[in-house]
């Protein structure tokens, strides 16, 4: 076994590598005891971190028992920041939602649209642009319009 080496199983219910990996490990490495605790964040992921030794049976029933207390710590800690960063993500999405209502507000004030054609606009401004949706709504709340591209920029037809 080499630094990096990983165990695939496609599914453990049809057949389970761990009696070759077991065989493996003892040929190569100095493992000889092993306890792999299941580190589970959310209902979809997890992570299987194996903690080993050179000393066989070194894995008291205590020592054990502090594997998975640390595994259940750390499993913890990762379904935090993952349910944090999952809460970042809806926000950001939100305050972009917000701001670009906000901005085919603007557009419907300043150009006489209907919010249909105003939202148009800056999907389509942002389709030939390259420009991500929030960014020209970003534009229009500063500016107070879109402006219009170049002419012969080759960024694609004004709207």
């Amino acid at each position: 076994m080499t630094a990096g080496s990983v165990v695939v199983v496609d599914d453990l219910a049809v057949a389970s590598p761990w009696d070759e990996f077991a065989a493996l490990a003892v040929r190569r490495t100095a493992v000889r005891s092993a306890v792999l605790p299941y580190l589970a964040a959310g209902t979809r992921t997890g992570v299987v971190v194996p903690v080993s030794d050179d000393r066989p049976g070194w894995f008291t029933p205590e020592r054990q028992a502090y594997v998975r207390l640390v595994g259940g710590l750390t499993a913890q800690a990762l379904g935090a920041l993952a349910d944090a960063e999952s809460m970042l993500h809806l926000t950001e999405g939100l305050e972009g939602r917000a701001r670009v209502g906000t901005a085919v507000g603007v557009l419907v004030g300043r150009r006489g649209l209907e919010p249909d054609e105003a939202f148009a606009l800056l999907r389509t401004r942002s389709q030939h642009t390259g420009v991500r949706l929030r960014d020209l709504a970003e534009q229009v709340l500063v500016d107070g319009d879109l402006e219009d591209p170049a002419p012969g920029s080759g960024r694609g037809p004004q709207a």
